[in-house]
C-alpha cells in the first residue's frame, strides 16, 4: 500500500475505486504553461489506451520550484493512489 506523505496508509476512496478489482488509473497533470493544457493530456492518455478513473491537475504550478507534495493535487494524489493503480503522467 502506498502511504501519504509522512508515511501513514491513507484510507481508501471506495466512491473511486473501479468496479473490477478496486484497481484505478490516476492521470496528474502540471498545467503551468500555456502549452500544457489538461485536454490534451487527458486526450493522449486516453488515445494511449487508459481508462483514466480520477484526473487530477495541477493549474499554474511550477514543477520546477515547487515539489509534488507542495502542489495542491500533487498531495491529493498522495491520498489517492494504491497499491496497483496506474498513474499517468505526461
Amino acid at each position: 500500500m502506498v502511504g501519504s506523505p509522512l508515511g501513514t496508509p491513507a484510507i481508501a476512496d471506495e466512491a473511486s475505486k473501479d468496479k473490477e478489482g478496486g484497481r484505478r488509473t490516476i492521470l496528474y497533470a502540471r498545467v503551468s504553461t500555456t502549452d500544457q493544457t489538461l485536454d490534451h493530456q487527458q486526450t493522449q492518455a486516453e488515445g494511449a489506451g487508459f481508462k483514466l478513473h480520477e484526473v487530477l491537475a495541477d493549474h499554474g504550478v511550477s514543477g520546477m520550484s515547487t515539489a509534488l507534495r507542495d502542489r495542491p493535487e500533487g498531495r491529493r494524489l498522495f491520498d489517492l493512489l494504491r497499491a496497483g493503480d496506474t498513474l499517468v503522467v505526461r
